[in-house]
């Protein structure tokens, strides 16, 4: 096979090696650490104007415009950037490996190091468990096809132009997804407030107002908790005691100070009034050793996510049958994350069928 056929391959640590002073700053210094890139765009957003007296201990390596920065901790977030002009002299933080050649393009450096095969190679080399990283040897052996400088330039120019068409499509998305957001907020707005359904009730008369309906719910509602009352009552062998229908809780009335004004016949109510709000079952909870329990599946508060059940890892729990009966879930029920990324959400919990 010719020679000009084979693929050329050389190590960072040959082509990008050119040598970073490590002195510091003498006097107040523009700061770059790894809080200062943005992961997304790749670029130094967040540099640091500081004085020498508040110099961190990292705050050692001399910076060149044309610089790519690649940090050394956690490399699968791949926080790389290349310095611009106006960071010319700034000093980063020995967090960094920085890659310096007269040999690669700095935008073709850059777009290297974003690869995922590179990300692979860094997240393969790792060390450490709460602080992984990788080493500046780790870097300087990630081989790569090495391009003559023409073909970097072409590469470089083609590759800015199908990002920019992208970056150009995502703002159009994004765009579209806030008329879709506004278009939605529109949608609940008319639908609650009536004008969503004003022309199929002009033709079709209600048999009942909503202060009827809501009525008539309440009335269902403190008859079914009438029952459960006089179930508990029999199942523990007592008679109900007298005024024992006092104790009825009355549902949340809501607060319609704020609110505007319904349609004809239409009347404003809270979630209380309209069905059952139960908290679920409590992971953990102490029972005395005569309470008869089994287990069954529960719904966690990682496998309710936005919109959608995440049905993937069913786990169970163990319950009582009074839990069973009043807890389980059925078909039609809401289920809502109160308190998300507390201890306290991972542990309210529904059952499930």
């Amino acid at each position: 096979m010719s020679d000009f056929n084979q693929e050329l391959r050389a190590s960072l640590g040959e082509l990008a090696d050119e040598p970073v002073e490590n002195t510091g700053p003498t006097g107040d210094f523009v700061y770059v650490d790894i809080s200062s890139i943005d992961r997304e765009t790749k670029k130094i957003i967040d540099p640091k104007p500081l004085g020498l007296s508040q110099a961190p201990s990292r705050a050692k390596q001399v910076l060149k415009a044309g610089d790519v920065l690649v940090s050394m901790t956690r490399p699968n977030l791949n926080a790389v950037a290349l310095v611009p002009e106006n960071l010319d002299g700034a000093i980063g933080s020995t967090g960094f490996h920085v890659l310096r050649s007269r040999w690669l393009a700095p935008q073709f450096l850059l777009a290297l190091v974003q690869t995922q095969s590179f990300i692979d190679a860094m997240s393969a080399v790792v060390q450490g468990a709460l602080y992984p990283a990788v080493r500046p040897r780790d870097i300087a052996a990630y081989s790569f096809s090495f391009e003559v400088p023409a073909q970097q330039t072409r590469i470089v120019a083609k590759l800015e132009e199908l990002l920019s068409d992208l970056d150009a499509g995502v703002a159009e998305l994004k765009a579209a997804q806030k008329k879709l957001k506004q278009y939605r907020q529109s949608l609940l707005k008319s639908a609650v407030e009536g004008a969503l359904t004003a022309e199929w009730r002009a033709q079709h008369t209600p048999t009942e107002t909503g202060a009827q309906l809501l009525q008539r719910i309440l009335t269902e509602r403190r008859a079914r908790w009438e029952a459960k009352q006089l179930a508990k009552f029999k199942e523990q062998g007592k008679a109900p005691p007298k005024d024992w229908q006092k104790k009825y809780p009355e549902p949340v009335q809501p607060d319609t100070t704020d609110l505007p004004k319904l349609p004809e016949g239409w009347v404003w109510a809270s979630l209380d009034m309209l069905g059952e709000i139960a908290s679920g079952v409590a992971k953990g909870t102490k029972r005395t050793a005569d309470v008869e329990v089994r287990e069954v599946p529960y719904l966690r508060v990682a496998n309710v996510q936005r919109g959608f059940l995440n049905l993937s890892e069913i786990k169970t729990i163990s319950a009582t049958e009074r839990d069973i009966a009043e807890l389980t879930l059925q078909a039609g029920d809401i289920v809502i994350q109160r308190r998300r990324g507390s201890r306290q959400a991972g542990s309210r919990l529904g059952l499930a069928r």
